[in-house]
């Protein structure tokens, strides 16, 4: 078994700062695991013992069932810690180091998540700037495209979003049969995000447009079988009841 490093340790308990409970306070869960050079955690609130009204045992008693342990996530109290942690991997990182660029990459999908696009901005374009130059032809590049103009629409920022979420959409399509099986979902992910930036921009034809291409290319895509967190049961078991609760996922590189 793996030990993580102290500074991803360290990363995780300042994380956990920013979580407050709503209601009486529980045990925070945190799980670490290692693949192919990248660290993943997962910060999730522990499950809470309630009393079952419509259940009884055998012995004519209350029988107890699990719920979610509610908190709320401050991402802007958050945001200096990413900053700060981005600062020192960059450091740390060689000139246009793939690596690097996907560890912006997955702090973007998080700020994304809670809204946060302004700060997904600045890192994604970051990522794009690093993979234009070391993977110029990847469908990752063009994944980030897409990424970016999500950033971008979400800000209203329509005619800057636009022609970086056609390219990001164009360039996973002439890469697909690259793309792995468990990816091909990003295909769909940018088709969507294009209808979600014609509905916003009030522009029902080209809205209308997207959406058949969504459907077509919802259909063709492979489904990801293999499921999230397989390498412990015990934690799938508990995110399968505390499914939506889990508050922050997010991977980090740089395991030296």
């Amino acid at each position: 078994m793996a030990f993580p490093p102290s500074w991803i340790e360290d990363f995780v308990h300042q994380l956990s700062l920013c979580l407050f409970p709503q209601g009486a306070p529980s045990p925070l869960g945190c799980h670490y695991h290692f693949d192919t050079g990248c660290w993943e955690i997962a910060i999730f609130p522990s499950m809470r013992k309630k009393p079952s009204e419509n259940q009884f045992s055998r012995q004519n008693q209350k029988s107890e069932t699990f719920h979610p342990s509610p908190f709320s996530f401050d991402i802007q109290q958050a945001l200096p810690l990413f900053e700060e942690f981005l600062a020192a991997k960059r450091k740390q990182a060689k000139e246009n180091d793939p690596r690097f660029a996907n560890l912006l990459t997955q702090i973007s999908l998080d700020l994304l998540k809670y809204n946060q696009d302004g700060p997904a901005e600045k890192y994604l374009r970051e990522c794009l700037t690093i993979r234009e130059k070391a993977i110029p032809n990847h469908w990752l590049t063009s994944d980030t495209k897409s990424l970016l103009g999500e950033a971008l629409a979400g800000q209203k920022k329509f005619e800057e979003a636009e022609p970086l979420l056609i390219a990001g959409y164009e360039g996973l399509k002439k890469h697909e049969k690259e793309i792995p099986e468990g990816e091909k979902k990003r295909i769909p992910e940018a088709a969507r995000r294009l209808v979600n930036l014609y509905t916003a921009w009030e522009k029902p034809e080209e809205a209308a447009k997207w959406q058949k291409i969504l459907q077509t290319t919802s259909k063709q895509a492979i489904p990801n079988k293999k499921k999230k967190w397989e390498f412990c049961p015990r934690l799938k078991r508990h995110l399968l009841f505390n499914s939506g609760n889990v508050l922050l996922n997010t991977f980090t590189e740089f395991a030296d």
